[in-house]
């Protein structure tokens, strides 16, 4: 694989740490989201990356029976194999800040260094989606 270094004036690497941090990715994921959907929104790292992806967490959460355990893979069933190394940790790292963001929903269940991370659904509903339904934005 190969990388790519980037150099910023202070002003704009605040504001791009800004913006990954909302959208909780780490500053090269979001980085490569932004040259991504840049070069085509046709490619499947656009199709992975757009919001609509991160939003089908909270859809797919929905989808468990309250008291079941899970990981992030559980969630993407047919995509986990598709997903690169970064693909998966973007999307375990959404999973976490989800989780943080509404323990009402899903809370951390198991978690240790090394080890995937169990998830456990809780009775928070939603309405589908993780904006303006009383769900915090992941």
């Amino acid at each position: 694989m190969k990388r790519l270094y980037s150099n910023y004036p202070e002003y704009e690497f605040e504001g791009i740490a800004e913006k990954a941090e909302e959208m909780g990715l780490s500053l090269s994921a979001f980085q490569r989201y932004c040259v991504m959907v840049y070069m085509s929104e046709n490619t499947p790292c656009h199709d992975f990356m757009s919001m609509g992806f991160y939003d089908s967490i909270s859809l797919r959460i929905n989808k468990i029976k309250v008291g079941e355990t899970f990981t992030v893979a559980d969630l993407f069933p047919e995509e986990w194999e598709r997903f690169d190394k970064s693909q998966k940790m973007i999307m375990a790292k959404r999973l976490v800040k989800f989780s943080k963001n509404n323990p009402r929903i899903c809370r951390i269940y198991q978690s240790e260094p090394g080890k995937t991370t169990v998830y456990l659904r809780e009775n928070g509903m939603s309405g589908g989606s993780s904006f303006g339904m009383g769900w915090k934005s992941i």
